[in-house]
């Protein structure tokens, strides 16, 4: 279907303005299919001639001012309008479908309780999946919804709630004018809980079942901290302009002063900067760091650290070391986590498999440490505990921990947890089938249905992989959100051997696998299923070949483009793995 071009736009917005929108929704049919009846008032050029956006299932009818138009005439997305008056009146009725790939009108129902739960997403496009409108940022308008639901249900607008004449029938106010993007809805059987701030009213409302632009130089302000090795610090600020001296500063506050163990730019955080550390600074930070009381200097040299790795200026093996030496100490739950989740992508793509063994088993020493110095029941041991999970071969205690045996004080081993546990587990080749379909039968909630959408993906089975392949390029009855979680499980670095033929296959078949879906769904496999782990030249000439074509879909060019630059720094990196320990 056609993108809406900045010419159509500007041309429609200087023919029409819209006055509002009345939209009428019945949400009680079931199936697949919900109706949907649309009353816009806009004012025109007279004998002027433009279009409405809308993609049904069925278009029913459609009334423009006194006469019925063809809904045959509906070609695409797009639905021709020609000789408007000055004030018009546009009725169109239709069949539309839900969705389960969280665009228009998403339909989700809850393994757990059976209950069905509708909700909107109207962006950027999609407003066309629930009813007609001129859509477009620019022409906002008042909107005026009324919805007929199941009498159980909840249902929440933009608006306020004007009536409820009936049971299941839901009257709100109308909106102040807004983009067609900003229309919202939920409706179903949501558990609420209301507040109110400062007089505006708030609420949240849950499934009640189990648990570009181009860069401009500015000046700025940083800080330069000079650190002893036992912490203590002289801290300096300095007003940073670029137009000076072609952008160097010079610290005349520091000429004749010592010199220091640790020398740390942007010192206290105060602005956006890509920090480098000299390298006998960054020589020392395992020797400092651990020592340091102010978390936000420790952030910075934990971003600091984590950022030279991803770029490929040191080596990840350096900052296991960093980690091994500091993370025991680290005591805000934040930096420990954000630490763990980025270093732990670095490890598994920029060493090769013998090297990342060996860091895998430091962190997980590591973040052993942490687990059992963390206080008991509080969010650092969760992490700790997390964390340690994902890194341990200790396939003995992990099923000790979903059996209740040797799990440290304090840590509860909820549904989440366990999950975690058991799909470590399945990749390391200690749990199978049988018990992944024993720990759906405990936890039926949706959350525990995505969990185990991916584990089945990380069988080390050959005909595992085959199914979850097949789900990954061709399957189309899944919701988004489990087939996301298919093709999160898929690649794993223990199993470079069993996926190897995929890689070739990705390239081969995404493409028609994206075609084949709408673009938001389509864009989101497509980067969790690429073989981010096949860190190889082959793999990058594969991505190039496919780059060269001129069928890709927008989203999977920009997909293949981002993953490929990412590959392109993972060879960096073992490049400077290897010359570090040469």
């Amino acid at each position: 279907m056609p993108s809406l071009t900045r010419v159509e736009a500007t041309a429609r917005g200087a023919t029409i303005t819209v006055e509002s929108y009345q939209v009428d929704l019945d949400l009680t049919g079931g199936g697949d299919l919900f109706r949907s009846r649309v009353e816009i008032r806009f004012r025109a050029t007279p004998g002027a001639a433009t279009f409405a956006e809308i993609k049904p299932h069925t278009l029913l009818g459609v009334r423009l001012n006194d006469r019925d138009l063809d809904p045959g005439a509906l070609a695409d997305n797009r639905l021709p309008l020609s000789d408007l008056h000055v004030d018009n009146t546009l009725v169109v009725e239709a069949e539309m479908a839900y969705s389960n790939t969280g665009e228009g009108m998403h339909r989700f129902v809850d393994p757990a309780d059976g209950e069905t739960y509708l909700y909107a997403v109207t962006f950027l496009d999609n407003v066309q999946r629930i009813f007609a409108a001129f859509d477009q940022p620019d022409l906002k308008a008042s909107f005026v919804l009324t919805v007929t639901a199941p009498p159980e249900w909840t249902v929440v607008g933009n608006a306020e709630l004007a009536a409820n004449p009936a049971p299941g029938r839901w009257e709100f106010a109308p909106t102040a004018p807004l983009a067609t993007y900003f229309f919202s809805l939920i409706a179903g059987p949501y558990h609420v809980r209301r507040a109110e701030h400062d007089g505006v009213p708030l609420g949240i409302y849950v499934v009640q079942t189990a648990p570009e632009s181009a860069a401009v130089l500015r000046p700025h302000r940083i800080g330069v901290g000079r650190y002893s090795m036992d912490g203590t610090v002289e801290r300096d600020e300095v007003d940073l302009d670029p137009a000076a001296d072609g952008g160097r500063t010079v610290l005349g506050a520091l000429t004749g002063a010592p010199a220091a163990r640790l020398l740390l730019l942007n010192d206290g955080d105060l602005t956006f900067a890509k920090v480098r550390l000299d390298p006998a600074s960054a020589d020392a930070v395992r020797l400092v760091l651990p020592g340091l009381a102010d978390p936000l200097t420790r952030a910075v040299l934990w971003g600091e650290a984590l950022d030279a790795a991803t770029d490929g200026e040191r080596p990840v093996t350096g900052l296991v070391d960093l980690m091994v030496a500091a993370l025991p100490a680290e005591t805000e739950v934040i930096i420990a986590e954000d630490v763990l989740t980025l270093s732990r992508s670095l490890v598994d793509r920029y060493l090769d498999p013998l090297a990342r063994s060996a860091a895998l088993a430091r962190i997980a020493g590591a973040c052993r440490q942490l687990l059992d110095g963390a206080p008991a029941g509080e969010s650092l041991q969760l992490a700790a505990a997390r964390a340690w999970v994902a890194a341990t071969t200790d396939a003995d205690l992990l099923t000790g921990w979903l059996a209740g045996r040797e799990v440290p004080a304090g840590l509860k081993v909820d549904a989440e947890l366990r999950w975690s546990v058991l799909c470590r587990l399945v990749v390391l080749g200690a749990a199978g089938a049988a018990e992944i379909a024993a720990e759906v039968a405990a936890d039926p909630s949706s959350a525990g249905a995505e969990r185990a959408a991916l584990c089945r993906a990380a069988l080390p089975d050959a005909a595992a992989k085959q199914a979850a392949w097949e789900i990954i390029v061709r399957g189309t009855e899944l919701s988004n959100r489990l087939l996301e979680a298919t093709a999160e499980g898929f690649w794993q670095p223990e199993q470079a051997e069993l996926t190897a033929a995929y890689v070739e296959r990705y390239f081969a078949e995404m493409p028609d696998a994206a075609r084949g879906r709408t673009p938001w769904t389509a864009d989101r496999v497509a980067k969790l299923a690429f073989p981010r782990y096949a860190v190889a030249q082959p793999t990058r000439e594969a991505a190039a070949a496919l780059l060269a074509r001129d069928d890709l879909t927008p989203g999977l060019r920009r997909v293949i483009t981002d993953a490929d630059d990412d590959l392109r720094r993972a060879l960096v990196a073992r490049t400077a793995v290897a010359a570090a320990a040469a």
